[in-house]
């Protein structure tokens, strides 16, 4: 690769690093913005119970739309289809798992968070899982036609209105869960018809959702399952800690995650960028898929551990900013701060098996991580209260990690053996007869 080509790559990859923290920027500000006025509004336990609630919907979000989106992705990168037909298709796919997952998010919500109304559960529910299924895997469509850039552009619009729904409905004195839900139902609706009317036509799509096929349904499942399982390790102990009915340390414990996404900012950030690199795949390469692990592993931790020193010590400096009801949020997220340079590892390995055409052997790992963490999660907070939740996290992303290494040295192995097999059973061009 000549100095010119090489010096391209870089400034793209820099623009879509710098794109993708703008997104999680915005995320961080307005993620904080919300918890200053709800947990205010709502205390501890009532914060609690609405994070107990994304508890619920952050895994099934990876079956209404981020498991769909991925594929997508996938589709128009790594497959080369045509970006019409795949967004029609997978579109069509994400109405119906937006449905699916709103039903089933509705029933655990009842069962589980038994401090908030049905209604104030489903209003939660259909906002995020159904009316804004549409533009965020749109995001996805984009970020694989036009580029991170593009994608994360319409990603900010998102946080955006969730910001002005939430300060809006606090400078009107209406902030209440409900008031949250039925709010995002309208403008979310009203973003999806702009998605759909103006925007993807203006990147050369016009689509309207049409009936996706067998293998793009396997395909979206097989993101959607990991996904799911993903999240429930993220979200899950939050869940779990309202369903012992610690809804208060359930809120205080949010509050630490909260302050744990700033830190998060520069893994997202070069996740996102990498993700359109990792894809790609060259079928006569050697060990392609873990030299750029390796790489974007290394470059994953470089960018986290100065955030995590830093926080380690400012930590305390939040304090007054949290509140006294959320004071015990500083200690822990610095517990919660061993999981963030595991989480800056563990996601190269598995960008690399999709790479190699894995999506399957990515599932069945993050499943396994993602059992083990909700297996702890159900075992220890009776006994360790936050603290269990805590170690089952950390220890559910350190498997993640090995199982996740474990598996793309073998299938890049594997794939290395084949294609020197293939080169040692070729036939000499020079040695054949005219």
């Amino acid at each position: 690769m000549n100095l010119k080509a090489l010096a391209a790559r870089n400034r793209s990859f820099a623009a879509d690093v710098g794109w993708s923290m703008a997104h999680d920027g915005t995320t961080v500000v307005a993620n904080l913005v919300a918890f200053l006025l709800l947990g205010r509004n709502l205390g501890d336990a009532g914060y609690g119970a609405y994070v107990g609630v994304f508890g619920i919907i952050g895994p099934l979000a990876g079956l209404a739309w981020a498991g769909v989106g991925l594929a997508a992705l996938q589709r128009i990168i790594r497959d080369q289809d045509d970006p019409a037909q795949v967004s029609r298709r997978m579109l069509g796919q994400g109405l119906l798992t937006g449905l699916g997952g709103t039903v089933v998010a509705i029933v655990i919500g009842a069962m589980f968070i038994r401090t908030l109304s049905l209604i104030d559960i489903a209003a939660l529910v259909v906002a995020e899982l159904l009316a804004l299924n549409v533009v965020l895997i749109s995001a996805f469509v984009l970020q694989g036609v036009e580029g991170v850039p593009a994608a994360s552009r319409l990603r900010i619009v998102v946080v955006a209105v969730r910001l002005l729904i939430v300060v809006g409905l606090h400078q009107l004195d209406l902030l209440t869960i409900r008031n949250i839900g039925l709010s995002g139902i309208v403008l979310f609706t009203l973003l999806t018809a702009w998605v759909l009317l103006v925007r993807l036509p203006r990147a050369g799509i016009s689509i309207r959702p049409g009936r996706p096929s067998r293998s793009d349904a396997r395909l979206a499942f097989s993101f959607s399952v990991p996904m799911v399982g993903s999240n429930i390790q993220l979200d899950g102990d939050k869940t779990v800690l309202n369903a012992y009915g610690m809804a208060d340390v359930a809120g205080v414990y949010g509050a630490a995650f909260r302050v744990i996404n700033m830190a998060m900012t520069p893994i997202r950030a070069l996740q996102v960028a990498a993700f359109n690199r990792l894809l790609p795949h060259d079928e006569a390469a050697l060990g392609q898929h873990t030299r750029r692990a390796r790489r974007f592993a290394l470059l994953n931790l470089v960018a986290v551990l100065p955030v995590c020193a830093v926080l380690f010590f400012a930590v305390d400096l939040l304090k007054p900013l949290l509140g006294d009801d959320f004071e015990e949020s500083a200690r822990m997220a610095r517990w919660l701060l061993l999981f963030l340079p595991l989480k800056a590892v563990s996601d190269a390995p598995l960008g690399g098996l999709l790479g190699l055409g894995r999506a399957t052997t990515r599932a069945w790992c993050m499943l396994a991580a993602a059992g083990c963490s909700l297996g702890l999660y159900v075992v220890l907070i009776p006994m360790w209260s936050w603290a269990g939740a805590v170690v089952g996290t950390v220890i559910g992303e350190f498997i993640l990690l090995v199982v996740g290494t474990q598996r793309l040295v073998t299938w890049q192995r594997r794939h290395d053996d084949d294609v020197s097999n293939a080169e040692a059973v070729a036939p000499d061009l020079d040695d054949v007869p005219a």
